[in-house]
């Protein structure tokens, strides 16, 4: 868990609540959410698939262990922190429509993002496979924040 807790400060979104695009094109802020949509997925699997193991063990022990779940509201506050931030940037900077409350819309995500993720990993059914998982958050990020779909 202690990977997972830092990750938001590891692997910012370049061009995605930065004030700036370090890419031109209107793909940009896709190809950035998607670098770092992959980047948390690494740091929460782990290359071997213990990590995996792990935070799948961590997500189900939420509900039966205060201690998990005061720690794992950190790491999601964490994240709901930098998305919001991220939001509000891509807001005042023009590249997002204005919509529903940025920390609202950035807690929904974040969650959505936990369950999806637990359900891929864990082997829960129904859920997304794997190998469209990234594709498929980020599509959900785009169109929840720019109202589109792909860069």
């Amino acid at each position: 868990m202690d990977g997972i807790a830092r990750e938001p400060d590891a692997a910012p979104a370049e061009g995605v609540g930065d004030g700036e695009s370090r890419r031109p094109g209107v793909g940009d802020q896709h190809v950035h959410l998607e670098a770092a949509a992959e980047a948390f997925v690494d740091e929460l699997t782990g290359v071997d698939g213990i990590g995996r193991a792990i935070a799948s063990a961590a997500w189900a022990a939420q509900y039966t262990s205060a201690a998990v779940k005061d720690l794992w509201s950190q790491v999601m506050e964490q994240f709901v922190a930098e998305v919001t931030a991220a939001i509000e940037s891509e807001r005042g900077r023009g590249a997002a429509p204005e919509g529903v409350p940025a920390r609202d819309l950035a807690i929904s995500l974040n969650w959505m993002v936990e369950r999806a993720l637990f359900s891929t990993f864990s082997g829960q059914i129904p859920a997304v496979a794997e190998e469209r998982l990234l594709d498929t958050l980020v599509s959900i990020f785009m169109g929840a924040i720019y109202q589109r779909s792909d860069g």
